[in-house]
């Protein structure tokens, strides 16, 4: 007899795979309901783990976030400043909160803008809203452009 044979029976509500000696446990299974409910209480009942900040290493945290958004509202703002007819944001990892910068950008600019790419971001229906709002002045845009965005406006 092969070492396949000589195994004890698999059990049907456990998965099993066979290697060279034999059956070896994958994963565990249980259909055993009170079990189940014991696994997620260990689950849930484990201790959570809480991480604290000195103050000084909130405030140097603080003064990174501040400094990347700083940074973000820069470049949005030098892009759209800087567009003739086109405004090419796809891909740029834009989201609701840029869309503000935008917005205030989208006001302040001559209004000359014809087209305006905004594919492949993080916009919602919120960031989409607050940017065409800022559209009215431009009474030569052409193109809004989402690409595969699905963005859902209420």
């Amino acid at each position: 007899m092969s070492q396949v044979e000589q195994q004890s029976p698999i059990n049907p509500t456990e998965n099993h795979a066979l290697n060279a000696s034999g059956p070896t446990e994958v994963q565990k299974t249980s259909s055993d309901p009170i079990a189940q409910h014991d696994a997620e209480n260990r689950r849930e009942q484990s201790p959570q783990k809480t991480h604290s900040c000195t103050p000084e290493e909130e405030a140097a945290i603080r003064e990174q976030v501040e400094k990347a958004f700083e940074a973000r509202k820069e470049y949005i703002t030098k892009e759209c400043m800087e567009a003739k007819k086109r405004l090419d944001m796809n891909c740029t990892n834009i989201d609701d909160l840029d869309a503000y910068t935008i917005a205030l950008c989208l006001n302040e600019r001559p209004p000359t803008l014809e087209l305006l790419h905004l594919g492949a971001n993080k916009l919602t229906g919120e960031g989409l809203k607050i940017i065409t709002s800022s559209l009215g002045l431009h009474v030569n845009m052409r193109e809004l452009y989402l690409g595969k965005d699905h963005i859902l406006v209420v």
